[in-house]
């Protein structure tokens, strides 16, 4: 990111934690500017979070990338930009799968903090128990008011190109 000004500009942290009802992101971005004027799936314009799931590790055709974003009045905006073929046509369907997932997104001072559950039982996600695993990628959209300035991303399928064969592996241990 070219017109990044150091870590107090953009930089962040990612957290996976899991149990057998939900899989946790925590994401804590330090962000000297929030800006996010945008709905659906034009957040990724804006200051966003976005993350591509392959729902079943074994078919990298078959993923979900979906993101989030808080306005200036706190309201939490979903999107999704791809999702499996198989659900493809049922929007009403997508729109539940999305509400399933519990949102937090709060702003304090020059932080973001984006908290997610997402429903072992949801389509996002295969069953999780210890030893298995998913295939992930995150991307934080920084915008400052005068247009995307950039990202910063964990895995590279999603900001170098929506290609689910660069996403990371994601191994689960036992909960502690």
């Amino acid at each position: 990111m070219a017109a990044r000004k150091g870590d107090n500009d953009i930089s962040g942290q990612v957290g996976f934690s899991w149990d057998k009802k939900n899989f946790y992101i925590l994401v804590k971005v330090t962000d000297d500017v929030q800006y996010q004027p945008y709905r659906s799936s034009a957040i990724w314009a804006g200051d966003s979070l976005q993350i591509g799931f392959i729902a079943s590790c074994g078919k990298k055709s078959d993923y979900f990338e979906i993101g989030f974003a808080s306005d200036k009045n706190g309201n939490v905006e979903r999107a999704f930009w791809h999702v499996p073929r198989l659900l493809a046509d049922d929007a009403d369907k997508l729109q539940s799968l999305l509400r399933k997932i519990k949102v937090a997104v709060k702003r304090e001072g020059n932080k973001t903090i984006y908290e997610l559950a997402i429903p072992n039982n949801s389509k996002f996600l295969p069953k999780l128990v210890a030893g298995s695993s998913i295939r992930i990628a995150i991307v934080v959209n920084d915008n400052d008011g005068a247009g995307r300035k950039g990202y910063l991303h964990w895995a590279s399928g999603i900001s170098s190109g929506k290609n689910a064969n660069k996403y990371g592996k994601l191994i689960f241990i036992p909960p502690q």
